[in-house]
């Protein structure tokens, strides 16, 4: 899916894509590595909720990566609880992509497609 995105309000060059999560290619895979690191040393042990890549694997989840050309910026991920309830998971922005409204842009797909499924 291509999605357009005006450079003046996100800062984020054209042509920007978000596709399902292929857990498989590196850079999804160190962003997902370095979110599960940082969730683990700045979180209470007993409050790390986020999903390591097996869980992200789990066919309950679908996730989600947001790319400027060839360069990973974010991502998110939902998960299934029921056909009526989901899960907002491991939902992170690159740091060098902060404040140019990844997350933004990921939550609201993630919405969309969460209402599409009911």
């Amino acid at each position: 899916m291509l999605v357009a995105i005006s450079r003046a309000g996100f800062g984020i060059l054209e042509p920007v894509h978000i596709e399902v999560g292929d857990l498989s290619r590196e850079a999804v895979h160190d962003l997902l590595v370095d979110h599960l690191a940082d969730m683990h040393a700045t979180s209470p042990p007993d409050c790390v909720h986020a999903l390591d890549l097996s869980g992200l694997r789990d066919s309950s989840v679908t996730v989600w990566t947001l790319w400027d050309e060839a360069t990973v910026l974010g991502s998110v991920a939902l998960r299934e609880l029921s056909p009526a309830e989901g899960e907002i998971k491991s939902m992170r922005t690159a740091p060098e992509a902060r404040g140019r409204g990844v997350a933004t842009r990921l939550l609201t797909h993630l919405v969309h497609e969460a209402r599409t499924r009911g």
